[in-house]
């Protein structure tokens, strides 16, 4: 218990910090952090803290409030105590599927003709790397599980209507870039990583054996937190969308720093980071560009191993 008196109040600061969601007072996962100038959001919000994988700065959610609204703190409780929840703030567990329900959605999507020729067909995987990666159909959307450990940690569903293009299971995080264990099954003493925005992205280069990993959210979730995964490697290469949000991730990984001065690359270091390009008329990701880039690729890594 720490008792403190906010105004006429004795409150008890161990009972508030319990029950506070910092996303109902800041609202979204990641904002721009109150410490330093950026141009894309590096500050993520937690239930009860706050952690910016730009600058590292690191607090509270009353203390942090109190800077981000720029007042008392005796001010902040008692703004803070009229919206808390009767009790301690539980974040909803995410309802995962099981094993079996993965199984079950692979099997509808061989056959299904229509979902499994499109992946076939229209992004050219092959059978055995569909199968391999459980791939699936369910509830008209092509299924992705993402899995960590032998676990399920989330799925990515892509519509088939592609409203919206991407979902995922309600509550669940990304904690992994995909896919995982797959990649290390196969690549875990691979020095070499080309990463990709997208799963089918990444899943043309694996079936190809080239070492590639994807960002679950695409470049909407900042890279720094990734940072210690990349870490592992001694060169990464990103293969980004050839679009705007694509060129401007591109961009902000080698040129935008942080408070200390610092890029991304400069704190990836001493592993290489390398952005990779390719003439738009390739077609806008690695996907549609696969004729092309694939054997640039390819080359350029054979000359690593």
């Amino acid at each position: 218990m720490r008792p403190y008196k906010a105004g006429n109040r004795n409150v008890d600061l161990d009972d508030i910090e319990s029950r506070i969601d910092l996303h109902a007072f800041v609202g979204g996962e990641a904002i721009n952090c109150i410490r330093h100038n950026e141009r894309y959001p590096s500050l993520h919000i937690y239930d009860d803290h706050v952690h910016c994988f730009g600058c590292g700065y690191h607090d509270g959610a009353l203390h942090f409030l109190q800077q981000y609204w720029g007042c008392s703190f005796s001010a902040v409780i008692q703004r803070v105590i009229g919206n808390l929840p009767r009790y301690p703030h539980v974040k909803p567990k995410p309802i995962l599927p099981t094993w079996e329900d993965i199984k079950e959605a692979a099997m509808m999507l061989k056959i299904s003709p229509q979902p499994r020729q499109y992946l076939m067909q229209t992004r050219g995987l092959t059978p055995q790397f569909i199968d391999s990666l459980w791939f699936g159909w369910h509830n008209h959307s092509i299924v992705i599980p993402h899995c960590a450990n032998g676990d399920i940690v989330n799925v990515k569903y892509r519509p088939w209507d592609g409203q919206p293009k991407y979902d995922s299971v309600p509550n669940a995080t990304f904690s992994y870039l995909w896919p995982w264990d797959y990649f290390r099954k196969l690549y875990s003493n691979s020095r070499v990583c080309y990463l990709t925005e997208g799963e089918i992205d990444a899943g043309t280069l694996l079936q190809e054996s080239i070492p590639s990993l994807s960002l679950p959210s695409g470049v909407n979730t900042p890279l720094f937190k990734w940072l210690n995964m990349f870490k592992q490697f001694d060169r990464v290469v990103t293969l980004l969308d050839m679009d705007d949000p694509g060129r401007e991730a591109g961009h902000r990984l080698t040129k935008d720093k942080n408070k200390l001065g610092l890029t991304f690359q400069d704190m990836l270091s001493p592993t290489v980071l390398q952005v990779g390009e390719w003439p738009a008329e390739w077609g806008k990701d690695v996907n549609d560009s696969r004729e092309m880039l694939v054997p640039y690729v390819r080359q350029d890594y054979q000359g690593v191993v």
